[in-house]
């Protein structure tokens, strides 16, 4: 679990750890079973941004961290600064329900890496994942 295997089953890199948190329970569901089937992506974690804690980050050490941005998350850009800043191994990615310029500013400037619309194709969001996602690990290989 958490390594990507080529068509000969030998593993070729560590996957793309995933947290998702989100306060429509379908929507979790739905985009953790849609990247689950990437063999590259593994989702370490679901839950209500409302119930979300500090501490799940830092236990759950994922790659990239989704989050709503205008569900129950409580203080908008200060949460990201504090969910940054819990995890600064981290990447986090807001995915919104509709685009607010003040707050994608505000978003960027506490350190998330991309703003996005929750309407994106999933290619997208994929190709976003991957793109913040291994050059993070590529990072984190070269540190070790």
């Amino acid at each position: 679990m958490g390594v990507a295997s080529d068509r000969a089953g030998l593993s070729t890199a560590r996957a793309i750890r995933v947290l998702i948190l989100d306060h429509h329970r379908w929507l979790r569901e739905q985009l953790a079973q849609r990247l689950t089937r990437e063999p590259d992506i593994e989702v370490v974690g679901k839950t209500d941004a409302a119930s979300y804690q500090q501490g799940q980050v830092a236990r759950l050490r994922p790659d990239i961290v989704l989050v709503e941005a205008k569900g129950n998350l409580p203080q908008g850009p200060a949460t990201y600064r504090q969910i940054v800043h819990a995890a600064p191994d981290s990447a986090v990615i807001i995915l919104t329900s509709y685009l607010d310029e003040e707050e994608r500013r505000q978003a960027l400037a506490a350190g998330v890496r991309a703003y996005l619309l929750k309407e994106l194709d999933v290619r997208d969001l994929l190709a976003t994942i991957r793109a913040i996602g291994k050059a993070d690990t590529t990072e984190e290989q070269k540190a070790h």
